[in-house]
């Protein structure tokens, strides 16, 4: 099955859907959040109280099963013990190789 092709700014859309996440300002106690850089960069912050990471990365592989961001890449962060962190972060047009 051919993928979807899609923007990181369309994916990073996306990806709020998949999950119950506010952004930094509106961070609760508990809950998960993102933060958005002038770059285009978004990290995510998944706390382990509202997701594991196990969840988290299944979700992921489920969602990029059927998309190819065009314009950028999903990197998710070594270990930590509060969050799981995922950066949609820029690496350039991957369509011109």
């Amino acid at each position: 099955m051919k993928k979807e092709d899609i923007t990181l700014k369309e994916t990073i859309e996306r990806v709020k859907g998949l999950f119950e996440v506010t952004d930094f300002k509106n961070k609760e106690e508990g809950k998960s959040f993102f933060t958005e850089k002038e770059d285009g960069t978004t990290t995510f912050f998944f706390d382990k109280r509202q997701y594991t990471r196990h969840e988290v990365i299944a979700k992921l592989i489920e969602f990029f099963d059927n998309v190819f961001i065009t314009d950028g890449q999903c990197r998710i962060d070594s270990i930590t013990l509060l969050w799981t962190q995922v950066h949609l972060e820029h690496v350039g047009d991957k369509t011109k190789k």
